[in-house]
């Protein structure tokens, strides 16, 4: 339907509302002249009973103009809905680190411009809307004083009784026209993003800080009805810190402390993945550990171009997934599918990988393929790791 629709419907609206005013207006006309031919006939409706008819004939003429307003509010908010439901999902690191809050942000500042204007556009309907049902009713009052002949004063169709009707019809109608709660569930929506949470924290004196962040169980990452998990590597260069002087006393404050320099030139994250399968508790089989092949070549996770700061390295956002399409996980149903990374952070003059962490995702897959996550953590650092050694070794003469 398009935006004009709405409108043109409320002319057609009024339309069949005086019409079903106006015909019971006539048959009571016909009934009063009919009377008049026999003398058995019923007598002539009396003023009073004529009034009645009148108003009854506006209830249903007012049920018929709500009615079509509801109808062309329920399109207009599911267009709102569906632009609600179609604009991009947001991330953001929870992290007091400041540098860190643009991480995420273009998918933010998107998703707020598309909601504003989905927002004041169909504010603007709502309101127009409102006007021009609110027109139709106040017709509809009007051709019933006009052909009843109401003069009541201070009445604006000349029925005090049918003003009441039409004042009450437009309170209603407002309530359910919520210009207000449009604008709220906007705002609501813009600031719908989902917070990854710090999981593994590991400091390395002197070189920084290497945190893996992971998002709660959501349903809709990557399946309509599965639950996946959105995560994101982070590495913050260590910073001079001036000595307090209650710690070290006058003589030494403010001189900076001690520290090893930060690892010179380029820095990157090589990532290594495998999937497992569980039934019991009992590990039911494994695939052999390879580079990650969601990642670019040699294994290296792509970087957010979001954090320019060279005291930090950030990757991408990543959402672990699985390919339902693939014949082979029907036999995963009834089982827990587990999937396993190695993440290190390297150093690109020299190769030396100056820490690993390893991480896992964990679905339980129910008899129908539903996926759901476990939220038993194994995440930690991993002290002497063989596996990404192992991989990037091999990775020129594999590659």
């Amino acid at each position: 339907m398009s935006a004009v629709d709405p409108w043109r419907r409320a002319a057609r609206c009024f339309a069949a509302a005086a019409f079903s005013l106006s015909l019971a207006l006539s048959l009571a006309s016909l009934t009063a002249c009919a009377s008049s031919e026999g003398e058995n006939a019923p007598p002539p409706p009396t003023p009073s009973e004529q009034k009645r008819m009148l108003l009854a004939a506006a209830d249903r003429a007012i049920h018929v103009v709500l009615e079509d307003a509801r109808a062309d509010l329920k399109v207009v908010l599911a267009e709102f809905e569906g632009v609600v439901a179609r604009a991009p999902a947001c991330y953001l690191l929870a992290s007091p680190d400041p540098v860190l809050g643009d991480w995420g942000k273009k998918k933010r500042d998107e998703r707020q411009a598309l909601l504003e204007a989905a927002s004041n556009r169909t504010q603007e309907q709502l309101k127009l809307l409102l006007a021009h049902y609110e027109e139709a009713l106040w017709a509809v009052a009007a051709e019933g004083g006009r052909r009843g002949g109401g003069d009541a004063l201070g009445a604006r169709s000349g029925y005090l009784e049918l003003d009441s009707k039409i004042a009450a019809s437009l309170l209603q109608l407002s309530r359910e026209v919520d210009v207000d709660g449009v604008a709220q569930s906007a705002e609501s929506a813009i600031n719908d993003h989902l917070a990854l949470e710090r999981a593994i924290r590991h400091e390395m004196p002197g070189v920084g800080i290497l945190s893996l962040f992971k998002s709660p169980p959501t349903v809709g990452l990557f399946g309509p009805e599965d639950e996946g998990v959105a995560t994101a590597v982070v590495f913050s260069r260590a910073k001079d810190d001036p000595l307090d002087a209650s710690v070290v006393g006058p003589a030494l404050a403010g001189k900076p402390a001690p520290v090893r320099p930060a690892p010179p030139g380029k820095l990157s994250l090589v990532q290594a993945m495998r999937h497992g399968i569980e039934r019991g508790g009992l590990m039911v089989t494994t695939t052999a550990w390879r580079l990650d092949p969601a990642a670019q070549a040699g294994g290296v996770l792509p970087l957010t171009d979001e954090i320019t700061a060279a005291s930090h390295v950030a990757s991408a956002l990543c959402l672990p997934a699985v390919d339902k399409s693939d014949p082979t996980f029907r036999d995963v149903w009834d089982h827990v599918l587990v999937a396993e990374y190695r993440t290190a952070l390297r150093r690109d003059d020299t190769g030396e990988l100056l820490a690993t962490i390893g991480w896992q995702v964990r679905w339980n897959v129910d008899f129908r393929g539903r996926m759901r996550v476990l939220v038993d953590r194994d995440d930690l650092v991993v002290v002497d790791d063989k596996v990404l050694p192992t991989l990037l070794a091999a990775a020129p003469a594999t590659q």
